[in-house]
Parts: C-alpha cells; structure tokens; sequence
C-alpha cells in the first residue's frame, strides 16, 4: 500500500502577508494605471489644445489674450487662468507662470485635483504663449500694411476711397444730437507755385500743407486728399452749433497760411474751403459735391486770397531774432500715477508783423538752413529758464523743464549746451533736453561723450516725436534716453490697428525699461487708455493748453502745482 505525501500546512499568518502583498501590488497597478490613465488624458487634452491653437494661426487680432486664456484652460483643464503684470502674480506650488514679455506674464492656477497624475504644462503653455505673440506680431503687420494701402503716398492723409469709406462710417455713428460735415480745400494759384519750383519741391508744399491739416484736426475728424492740391475734411458737429464748421474752417486756414521753407525761400500760400452740413441719410458724394461747389464760389467772391507770398528765409530769420520777436509758452506735462504737474515743455512761438503766425516747426527748420539754430535755442532757453525760477517757490518738489533741441546741436563746441549746463548747474528744475532727429544721421562716439558729459551735469536727453518721421527704432538704441516723447498720431488713430501700433509701443518701452511721454491727449478717453497701457506722462488739451509765464505763474499760485489735476483738467490753460 502506497505512503501518502505529508501535508504541509501554510501558517495563517504567512497567508494573510501573501494576500496583502497581493492587495497592495494590485491597489498600486491600479493608481499606476489611474496616474497613467490620467497623464494620458491631460497629455491628450494638452495636445488636442495646441493643435487646434496652431490650426487657428494667426489668432483674430482683437481677442488674442483672451484666445491664450482660453486655449490655456482647455490644455490644462485648471479654470483659473489669467494675464498680469508679472508684479501681481502668486507664487507656490498650485501656481505656473509663464512670461509673455516683460509687462504681462500668463498665470494658470491648478487646484490639487487637476494636479494630481497630469503633467507639468508649462512647455504647453509656453507653446500657447508663443503662438500668441506671433499672432500679436502678424496682427502689428497686418495694421502696418493696412496703413499703407489707405494712405495716400505723396501725404500720408487717407487715399479719397478709404476717406469716403471712413466719412460714411462716421455719418453712420453721428448720435441723434450732431450732424456731419465736409470741407473742401483746394490751395490758391498752386499753378503758380509749381511753374516757380517745378513738380518736385511744389510736392513738398502738398506734403506741409498736408502736415498741418492733420495736425490742426481732432482725435474724431478726417482727412483725405481727393487730388492734386485738393483735400477733404471729414467732422462731427453739434446740430445747436452750426458754426462748428465754420469755426473750423477759420482754425485750418489759419494753419495752412503759416509760411513754410521752400528751399532758401519762407513761402505763405492761401488756401479756399467750402463747407456743406450732412444729416441722417444724405448721400456721401451729395455732401461732398456740395462743398466742391462751396469751395469753387469762395474762391470766385474772395478778395484776400491773392497770389503767393515769399520771402527771403535768411533776412527774415535774422529780423525776427534782432526784433526779439520771439516768445514761449508752457505746456503742463502731466503724471498719470499721481495726476499732477511733473513739469513743463518749453514751446516756440513766433509771429512775423508781415507773414503773421510762423510755425515752430518752419522757423527751427529755417534757423538750422542758415546757422541760427543755437542762437534761437538760447533765446528760448533764457526765456524758459526765468519762467520756471518764478514756479519752483511754489512747489515742494523739483519740476521738470522739456527743452527742444535738434540732434545736430549734440557737439562739443556748441556754446548754447555749455551755457544751459551752466545756468541750470544751481537752477531749482531739473532740464531735459527733447532730441528731434530730423534727418538719418547717425549717432556716434562724439554724441555719446556729449550726452554723458550732460548727464554727468544733471542734464538728461530724451527722444522726441516718437512714431512719426525719423524718430524709429534704430534711434532708440542708441542711448539710454531718459525718456520717451510718442507722436500724438499713435494716441490719435481712430481705428483698432492704430491702437494695435501704440500698445505695441507701449511694451517696447516697457521692455527697454524707459519711461514716456505720450502727446496729443485730447479726451478722457485718451487719459484712460495710456493709463490702461501704463505709460507714465501724458501731455496735451485734455490736461494742459500751452500758457503764457504769467498763466503759469498764476497758476502756481493757485496751488496747483501741489494738488491733483482731476478738478482741473481740460481747463487748464
């Protein structure tokens, strides 16, 4: 009879540690499963987000950050995500932040259970952040090219097509209390002017002419150039203010008669404008006649528009500077932070007995054509200099005084720096010198060991007009300016792709860690949008009319170079 085989008996013990091994390997392949389940669907998620936001390329141009924050919460599935300014966001583990550039970072808050088995997005997000500054690149060209096909080439005012189309809209949005109007302009015997000149410098008359319409217009008004020496005016006006045209008309022919250089010759040309009022539902081209036709029967009935007047640039020059004919106002220059004075610019003014008003822009441009540049400058600057000692009594701080000079005055033998170093060694305001760059020069060693001897004596340089002419990119590297003066053009374009180029701006400078000042402030609505961009400075009607010494004086003893402007501004001046 066979033996059987021995029993042998597991102790329970032994059993129990068998079975909870068993458990737990089985409990950890099931959360390894879960955490890789988890992973897959988070990297899934992540990717499915980047496809679609590289599919989308280039983002619409208005909802670009909110496009980023919302393809950010589908890569990550976290419903906290915003933009800051990198100084506002949080810090911890729960929190990613990844830059967009120096003034705004893109925050994704990620509570525990979206934490937990995903992985760490931040190369998605740094992805989705990259898709988005291309976006904000090609919409920055895109308003660049924009800009060029509208506008007319020989002016830089709008082509006639885009400015019927833009007069069409602005008809369209007149709120039930105003009515639209339409000037036409058309420059007095310009045949005479371009048989005297010839085809090319007669363009650059169209190109002044041009200049000082645009500039002479408000943030809400239109200009265009329907052809040759004719131009367009597009406006707003209130239906109880029927001399609103008028009124305008007065302004922009005033401008246009100021005497602009030709060559060696100060040229004043007249101009004759018809005005016609629109209302709801008028054709565009009706009105648009009907002013032509204005025009054309001024120009029959006009007796003070007789043929052109010209002068010699440098016997007139030398009048006005021997007759002392020359005189300064200040315009307040106000901190958006603070809302008060931070200083003033110090603005020419010249008016000839026989010429009337000159433009500050001709009578610089004529002075540097004969080498009386510096000697303008030191009459501006002795002037401007008494009018802030009689303000600095009345403020506990220093204030700022914005002197103009032209990039060619940068030498080392220029006895009007050396005199401004001089004088405002013990002067109680602090002097910036505005650096108009009105050619291509170039900026070299010599300028630099000009610009740091000023610094060395408390005088600091900034860019002027920034935006506008040859005041670029190229010049602003090359110094570490102090500050930065933007064109008013940028504040003022009406469209979204004008506002596109001044934020664009805005985070250049914030980049390079320099402040601005931005010009042409005409409205609220301006103050509120370089306030939004965080630009320091801001200077024009809306917070400061240019005054006289004695206004500004007068104003100090008011005490306001010591309180907030907001009871003030749009008074001032």
């Amino acid at each position: 009879m066979p033996s059987s085989s021995p029993t042998v008996e597991v102790p329970g013990a032994v059993v129990a540690v068998v079975v909870a091994v068993v458990v737990v390997a089985l409990v950890v392949l099931m959360v390894l499963a879960a955490v890789s389940y988890r992973r897959w669907l988070a990297v899934r998620r992540g990717v499915a987000a980047l496809t679609e936001a590289a599919e989308a390329m280039p983002w619409p141009a208005s909802d670009i950050l909110a496009d980023l924050c919302a393809r950010a919460q589908a890569a990550t599935g976290s419903p906290e995500v915003s933009v800051l300014p990198p100084d506002r966001a949080d810090a911890g583990p729960h929190v990613v932040v990844v830059p967009i550039d120096a003034r705004r970072v893109l925050q994704v808050r990620r509570p525990v259970r979206a934490r937990w088995g995903a992985p760490d997005p931040r190369e998605i997000l740094a992805a989705l952040v990259g898709m988005a500054r291309a976006s904000e690149e090609a919409a920055l060209r895109e308003a660049v090219l924009r800009q060029q096909v509208h506008v007319d080439a020989l002016t830089g005012l709008w082509s006639y097509p885009r400015f019927r189309d833009s007069l069409r809209q602005l008809a369209a949005q007149c709120p039930p209390e105003q009515a639209w109007g339409v000037l036409f302009l058309d420059l007095d015997h310009f045949k005479s002017i371009n048989t005297r000149l010839g085809h090319l410098e007669a363009d650059e008359v169209l190109r002044q002419v041009s200049r000082r319409l645009a500039d002479g217009l408000d943030a809400s008004m239109i200009a265009g150039r329907f052809g040759g020496d004719e131009f367009l005016v597009g406006a707003r006006i209130p239906q109880a203010d029927p001399e609103r045209l008028a009124t305008l008309v007065n302004r922009l022919t005033a401008r246009i008669r100021q005497p602009m250089r030709i060559g060696e010759q100060l040229l004043q040309v007249n101009v004759s404008v018809g005005a016609a009022q629109g209302r709801d539902g008028d054709d565009i081209d009706a009105v648009i006649r009907q002013a032509e036709a204005a025009m054309r029967a001024a120009k029959r009935v006009s007796t003070t528009h007789g043929p052109p007047r010209w002068a010699d640039q440098r016997r007139k020059v030398r009048e006005l500077l021997d007759d002392r004919e020359i005189r300064v106002e200040y315009q307040p220059v106000i901190d958006v932070q603070t809302q008060r004075i931070a200083g003033f610019e110090a603005l020419l003014r010249v008016t000839d007995p026989e010429m009337g008003v000159i433009s500050p822009e001709t009578m610089v441009d004529a002075a540097a054509r004969i080498r009386l540049l510096d000697e303008l400058t030191l009459m501006v600057s002795e002037q401007a200099l008494e009018a802030m000692q009689q303000l600095a009594p009345h403020c506990s701080r220093r204030l700022r005084l914005a002197l103009n000079i032209e990039f060619e005055q940068l030498r080392s033998d220029n006895v009007t720096l050396s005199w401004l170093v001089e004088r405002f060694e013990e002067a109680p305001v602090d002097l910036l010198l505005e650096i108009t760059e009105r050619s291509s020069l170039q900026w070299t060693q010599a300028h630099e060991q000009v610009a740091i001897g000023l610094r060395r004596q408390g005088i600091e340089l900034a860019v002027d007009d920034f935006g506008a002419g040859y005041a670029t990119y190229r010049f602003l590297d090359a110094w570490d300016w102090s500050l930065v003066k933007i064109d008013k053009g940028l504040v003022n374009a009406s469209d979204r792709y004008g506002q596109l180029l001044l934020r664009h701006v805005a985070g250049l400078l914030a980049d390079l860690n320099i402040d601005a000042v931005v010009e042409g402030i005409e409205g609220s609505e301006h103050w509120d949008l370089i306030a939004e961009l965080g630009l320091r400075y801001a200077q024009g009607y809306h917070t400061g009319r240019p005054m006289t010494a004695a206004a500004a004086l007068d104003l100090a003893e008011q005490g306001w170079l010591e309180r907030p402007i907001s009871g003030l501004t749009g008074r001032l001046g």
